[in-house]
C-alpha cells in the first residue's frame, strides 16, 4: 500500500495506459467488424448483379432484340401509332428486323405486305411488336432498379447493359417510344441509366488543347 501511495503518479500512468489500450482494442474490433460487413455487402451486390444479368439474358430471344432494333428507328409519331395499334408503313429496309421480330406470330399474319418500297404493318403485327418492346422495357426497368438503388454492383451492371445505349448512333433505349408514352418518366431507372452513360460519354470526350506558343 505504501508503494502505491509513493508511486501514485506511476500507477496513474499505468492505469491510463491500460484504459487507452482497452479503447484501442475496442476501436480495432469495430474497425475490422465494419470492414468485414462492407466486404460481405460488396460480395452480395456482386452476386445480385450476376443474377440480374443471368435473368436478363434468359429473358432474351430472337424476336426481342429484333423488335427493339426496329422500334428504335421509329419516330415519335410512328411510336404513337404503334401504341394506338394503328397501321402504318415503314421503308422496306426495315424488313431485316421485322423478319425476326414477327417470327413468333403464327400463320400468314407474320408475312410482310410490301408495296413498292414500303412495308405496311397490320394491326396484328403492330400488337405483337408492341407487346415485345413493352415486355423488354419492363424487364430492363426491373434489372436497372437494382443498379439505381445500389442493390447490385454498379460496375458489373454498367458493363453488361451499356450496349443498349449508343451515344454515337443516338440510341437511348427506345427513347422515342418512351417519349410517346406520355414522357420518359414511365421508366425512371432506365432514364437514370441513360443519363448516367450520356454524362459518362461526355466526360470522356477529348478537351481542346490550348494554343501552341
Amino acid at each position: 500500500m505504501d508503494w502505491l501511495v509513493t508511486n501514485k503518479d506511476l500507477v496513474s500512468v499505468i492505469s491510463d495506459a491500460i484504459v487507452a489500450l482497452g479503447v484501442f482494442f475496442v476501436v480495432m474490433q469495430v474497425y475490422f467488424a465494419s470492414k468485414q460487413i462492407k466486404t460481405e455487402h460488396e460480395k452480395d451486390r456482386r452476386l445480385v448483379a450476376i443474377q440480374v444479368v443471368k435473368d436478363w439474358n434468359c429473358s432474351l430471344n430472337v424476336a426481342t432484340p429484333a423488335a427493339r432494333g426496329f422500334v428504335q428507328e421509329l419516330s415519335v409519331d410512328q411510336c404513337k401509332l404503334l401504341i394506338k395499334r394503328e397501321s402504318f408503313s415503314v421503308h422496306v429496309d426495315c424488313g431485316k428486323f421485322l423478319k425476326y421480330a414477327l417470327s413468333g406470330i403464327k400463320g400468314d399474319d407474320s408475312d410482310l405486305v410490301i408495296e413498292k418500297d414500303k412495308i405496311q404493318l397490320t394491326p396484328t403485327q403492330i400488337s405483337h411488336l408492341l407487346a415485345l418492346v413493352i415486355e423488354h422495357l419492363n424487364s430492363l426497368e426491373v434489372a436497372l432498379l437494382t443498379w439505381m438503388n445500389g442493390v447490385a454492383d454498379k460496375e458489373i451492371i454498367e458493363s453488361q447493359f451499356k450496349y443498349l445505349v449508343s451515344v454515337n448512333n443516338g440510341h437511348y433505349v427506345l427513347d422515342n417510344l418512351r417519349m410517346a408514352m406520355a414522357g420518359r418518366g414511365n421508366y425512371p431507372a432506365i432514364c437514370c441509366f441513360v443519363k448516367h452513360l450520356k454524362m459518362q460519354s461526355e466526360s470522356n470526350e477529348p478537351l481542346p488543347k490550348s494554343n501552341v506558343a
